[in-house]
């Protein structure tokens, strides 16, 4: 794409916090990004994943353009990076483009709407096998496009994704892994491996 910035990132590297301005959008080229908020209580929190395909930092199309999460690489990561001007630029005379940002927003504020439901009234094993079986699907389409599956999502990720404590996701996936009838081994198929847990 015409003005993008190819940028690598080693595990750990902070690409842009919370707060900050937002002045474009990246493209994850190879791995995995997530991204994280600070709770009232001061505690982090990760709110998504980005992964391999999947675009982040859209909130540089808000009227005012500043950072809603940080973005940490959670693996070895490359992304390609569009300056607010240059990707402005490019739905305007690309249309199939901005119709798959178009997809990927209404995917996103559907999968917060999701999450929004599960956490207000599901049990945590329920909120454990959404955010599975969604990793897993996305995992899969990304494999489909001929790009690497997302990496393993430690037990310390999963538990800041759902905001219960490690103890917690450990006790509940043991029990979805001894469960041979569980229905989340059944949906996700080869998906279930693709989410694996670290």
């Amino acid at each position: 794409m015409q003005g993008a910035k190819v940028v690598n990132f080693r595990k750990g590297n902070v690409i842009y916090r919370e707060g900050f301005p937002a002045e474009g959008v990246f493209l994850v080229c190879r791995g995995s990004i997530k991204l994280t908020t600070v709770g009232e209580s001061g505690a982090e929190r990760i709110a998504s994943f980005a992964i391999c395909g999947e675009l982040f930092g859209l909130d540089c199309m808000f009227p005012e353009p500043v950072r809603y999460f940080s973005a940490v690489a959670r693996e070895p990561a490359q992304a390609a990076f569009l300056s607010t001007a240059h990707f402005h630029k490019a739905l305007h005379s690309r249309p199939e483009l901005l119709w798959k940002v178009s997809l990927m927003i209404n995917e996103m504020f559907h999968r917060a709407d999701r999450d929004k439901l599960a956490i207000s009234g599901s049990r945590v094993r329920k909120r454990i096998e959404s955010v599975l079986i969604d990793l897993g699907q996305r995992a899969k389409h990304s494999e489909g496009a001929g790009k690497p599956a997302f990496a393993r999502l430690s037990q310390r990720e999963l538990a800041e994704t759902l905001g219960v404590p490690e103890e917690t996701v450990c006790r509940e996936l043991r029990a979805i892994k001894s469960d041979k009838s569980a229905g989340l081994q059944t949906m996700l198929g080869d998906g279930f491996n693709r989410t694996r847990i670290a």
